[in-house]
């Protein structure tokens, strides 16, 4: 295998059979390594990153702003992506790196623990300008909470000034074991891209093209009830099991290796009538349901001797009536009402009963 070692304005190129100077890195993908004696880091080159023939949702929207702002600016960029696994963050920053290596930009994958200042001097030693990705940057450069805090040392690679720019990308499964110093400062993150699993837009496109039922793609679209955060993977699995037994989406995941939320709750109710003349004294200040099934509060109102008289319930159905969600929170809305749900606690319950509701 070949080694690309920076040596001042030129790159030695080592191979089993010679040695080669180039005057610049030649496009590719490659490892950081280092040498376990001199401790001189080099560049091993890997496969190239294949570009998929579609991608889904926002992500290509994504990838041209991150270019096109990188190009835009004079300086070093850095992009954080932090996410659950599988949820994209790699996906997206492949992709970046596809689309720059096409325009002359050569890709660096930083997936070892090096000296800062070691790295640093390497980077900028190559001369031209390069995308370099950590993948899973919270778990090879371990935040510390003290002054030797390691993450902290790669700041001068955000900081310094390079003879070109170079663009950074960062991805993490916690943005929380990620330093201070990283968050809330632009000049050195300018983008920090938040994925918390797939949107309704990409499940749509993606069960369009691969689902066959297609008056199912509605039903799997609720699953987002039920299931925190869906990422490629398990939309993936859901819509081949589906394919493949033509079962609903609810038998699924009855067997699929997917946490299912509890759903059965303590709900803080705050409910207004959608006509304002229409008005009520009281209702159901707080609620035991499942969301996912029908809801029923009760309201009062008083009598000509001012005394409350619950005369009234009114009934959401979750397949009818849903409006929207927010984390656990939702607004419901029938012919008289409109509804928001709160949690207040939590009670175990399963939620694959509740999802049959919805089919």
């Amino acid at each position: 295998m070949s080694k690309f070692i920076i040596n001042n304005a030129n790159v030695k190129v080592l191979t089993d059979e010679e040695i080669l100077i180039e005057n610049s890195l030649p496009l590719g993908v490659y490892n950081v390594r280092e040498n376990p004696l001199s401790h001189e880091l080099y560049l091993e080159k890997r496969v190239e990153f294949s570009e998929p023939n579609k991608v889904y949702g926002d992500t290509n929207t994504k990838i041209e702003r991150i270019i096109n702002t990188f190009k835009e600016r004079n300086k070093n960029m850095g992009v954080l992506l932090s996410g659950v696994k599988g949820s994209g963050k790699t996906f997206l920053a492949k992709g970046v790196a596809s689309r720059l290596l096409k325009e002359n930009y050569p890709t660096l994958i930083v997936n070892e623990v090096f000296d800062p200042n070691n790295l640093s001097d390497f980077i900028q030693a190559i001369g031209q300008p390069c995308v370099i990705l950590f993948d899973e940057f919270e778990k090879i450069y371990k935040k510390r909470n003290d002054d030797n805090n390691i993450q902290d040392g790669l700041l001068s690679l955000l900081d310094g000034l390079f003879n070109t720019k170079m663009l950074f990308i960062f991805t993490c499964n916690e943005s929380g074991r990620i330093s201070d110093l990283f968050i809330d400062r632009p000049s050195r993150v300018f983008y920090h891209l938040k994925f918390e699993g797939m949107s309704e837009e990409a499940i749509r496109d993606y069960c369009e093209e691969n689902l066959i039922d297609k008056s199912k793609i509605d039903k799997v679209l609720e699953v987002r009830c039920v299931v925190d955060i869906i990422t490629f993977d398990i939309l993936q699995s859901l819509v081949d099991e589906i394919n493949r037994y033509g079962e609903t989406p609810q038998e699924v995941l009855a067997l699929l290796n997917v946490t299912v939320a509890a759903s059965g709750k303590n709900y803080k109710v705050d409910l207004k009538p959608l006509n304002p003349d229409d008005n009520f004294d009281k209702c159901d200040g707080e609620l035991y349901c499942n969301v996912f099934k029908t809801v029923s509060i009760d309201i009062a109102h008083r009598n000509e001797d001012g005394e409350l008289e619950w005369d009234e319930d009114t009934t959401f159905d979750f397949a009818q009536h849903f409006v929207n969600r927010k984390g656990e929170v939702y607004k419901l809305r029938n012919d008289k009402y409109e509804v928001v749900l709160s949690p207040v606690k939590y009670r175990t319950f399963n939620a694959l009963d509740a999802l049959n509701y919805c089919q």
